[in-house]
């Protein structure tokens, strides 16, 4: 079977998508990106994959399993906007995320530690939790711009569970689709987490 091209992340709750469905002709209007991101592919990446046999799924998704015993359900709402640059040009234009991130560092940081077992290699950059809203500027911006960008609501969710995605490339570009939910099951505890 060939290779399925795998990603760990949390889901965006419908009610927010739909917030930043509704703050999209605005920034559309006023920023130089070329691709925006289909709402329905929204997530917050814990940990990109790359391509794994299908027999690795059932590892992949008991690890899952060993981190969500730990980790408690937290909330997490959108921040101020910035960017991802090459040259002074904006690569990927994303929200920042904000709230229980250290909850969220956790999850990542562990499932590193456990997905090591079967040879994975976490990315070596520090970890930026954001949400990825568009890619491919046309131009620098100006901090100023992305300042007059920002949402007019705040924008919150619950996070109770980690996802498995699939991500197929498609000439009209990525195609998710949630392979697992493992729900979150650890309790709170402070500043520990």
């Amino acid at each position: 079977m060939a290779p399925l091209r795998l990603f760990v992340a949390v889901e965006v709750d419908a009610r927010v998508k739909n917030q930043v469905r509704a703050w999209l002709p605005a920034l559309r209007g006023a920023l130089p990106f070329t691709r925006w991101v289909p709402m329905d592919n929204l997530h917050v990446t814990l940990h990109f994959l790359d391509e794994q046999p299908p027999a690795r799924v059932p590892e992949i998704v008991a690890g899952m399993h060993r981190v969500a015993r730990e980790i408690p359900p937290f909330s997490l709402r959108l921040g101020p906007l910035g960017t991802f640059a090459r040259q002074g040009v904006p690569t990927v234009l994303w929200v920042r995320v904000e709230g229980d991130v250290a909850v969220l560092r956790h999850a990542h940081r562990r499932l590193g530690e456990v997905f090591r077992d079967w040879g994975y290699r976490p990315d070596a950059r520090p970890y930026t939790p954001h949400l990825t809203l568009a890619r491919n500027g046309t131009r620098p911006l100006r901090s100023d711009e992305l300042a007059h960008c920002a949402p007019g609501t705040p924008m919150a969710w619950r996070v109770n569970a980690l996802a498995l995605y699939r991500s197929e490339l498609h000439p009209t570009g990525a195609r998710y689709t949630v392979l697992a939910r493992v729900p979150l099951r650890g309790e709170r505890q402070g500043a520990e987490v």
